[in-house]
């Protein structure tokens, strides 16, 4: 999976919900074909993440708001997966996952 660079942020609330909803699919899809463990890397950190400004409002962020963000969607899509689906056997592993 691709995400966002911090040079295609609209807003970075936009891009917490991409995220949400990325991570969140991919663990649907997961359990729909009946995996028994899916590795989740840290998608748009590392080299997809620095300092910008959100094309929908000309607001300037940092390096370490969109990581904000970026991990905020992810963790949040993690959550709505495990809430809606208590009882799934899919082993979760977060792999290069800095915070």
């Amino acid at each position: 999976a691709v995400g966002p660079t911090h040079g295609q942020v609209k807003t970075l609330a936009k891009t917490r919900d991409l995220l949400h909803d990325l991570y969140y699919n991919i663990l649907l899809k997961a359990q729909q074909d009946h995996m028994q463990r899916v590795v989740l890397c840290a998608v748009s950190t590392a080299i997809f993440a620095g300092p910008g400004t959100e094309s929908e409002t000309n607001k300037e962020f940092t390096k370490a708001e969109f990581l904000q963000s970026v991990y905020e969607g992810a963790k949040r899509g993690i959550a709505k997966f495990q809430h809606e689906h208590p009882n799934h056997t899919l082993q979760i592993i977060l792999n290069n996952w800095g915070r």
